[in-house]
């Protein structure tokens, strides 16, 4: 998935640092001509990845506040006029301000900011992985799945994997339990019996409960226990459009 970086125009050392961003493939680009203030309001409007300008200590200061504001965390990219400049925006914080000095030349800027937006692209991935997965930790103990069975943290896993990849629910023993075995040193088969085993022993301690917790009405305690690739393919459902 491409990221996406606000521009500040006007500046013709900006512009052509965008047009070799653009060229690297990595980052699609959005200009505005309107201020900084609106080329913020662009960034938070569109949630960009980053945002390029030419400005000051105090445009940064400015466009960190707006961002602070909406609880928005875009990377700023800003030009700096000079070595003592460059200093000073260093201070303010490099995991939000990342200077870059007008003594390179624009293929080796865009270079510097399309690495440092992978860098930060990876490491957004795994805090929202991390929290996805405390997430489904929580609604899976609430529903009463033994978190002491080994079945847990794969049922976990394989729900974590599907709201991850939306497409993967119809090939649960194809992709999901495949992906999820190389991952724990298993056999697919392994995987699908000990995440059976934890589904089934949380239906036979309260089958109305686990009907109420996990598919929201306790009436369908009077249907079939539902099979793993049900229960699964429900949670990621559930899982997916309560934490996006």
């Amino acid at each position: 998935m491409k990221q996406e970086i606000i521009v500040l125009s006007g500046d013709p050392f900006v512009v052509e640092i965008a047009r070799s961003v653009t060229g690297e493939g990595f980052a699609e680009i959005f200009e505005a001509d309107n201020g900084l203030e609106s080329a913020c309001a662009d960034a938070v409007i569109r949630k960009a990845d980053a945002l390029l300008f030419a400005g000051t200590e105090e445009d940064v200061k400015l466009a960190k506040r707006i961002f602070g504001s909406f609880g928005q965390a875009s990377t700023v990219f800003v030009l700096a006029e000079n070595d003592e400049e460059l200093a000073h925006l260093h201070e303010l914080g490099s995991s939000v301000c990342i200077p870059l000095s007008r003594r390179s030349d624009a293929a080796g800027s865009a270079r510097f900011i399309v690495t440092n937006l992978k860098i930060i692209a990876e490491r957004r991935m795994e805090s929202e992985r991390k929290a996805l997965s405390v997430y489904v930790t929580n609604l899976l103990m609430k529903g009463r799945i033994n978190a002491g069975h080994s079945g847990f943290s794969l049922l976990r896993d394989a729900i974590v994997y599907c709201v991850e990849n939306r497409s993967c629910t119809a090939a649960l023993g194809k992709e999901v339990y495949r992906e999820i075995a190389r991952n724990n040193s298993m056999t697919p088969a392994s995987v699908e019996r000990n995440i059976r085993t934890s589904i089934d022993r949380c239906w036979k301690l309260d089958p109305e409960h686990f009907c109420a917790g996990f598919f929201g009405s306790p009436s369908t305690a009077l249907r079939e226990k539902p099979t793993a690739k049900e229960f699964i393919s429900t949670l990621a459902e559930r899982v997916a459009l309560e934490f996006g």
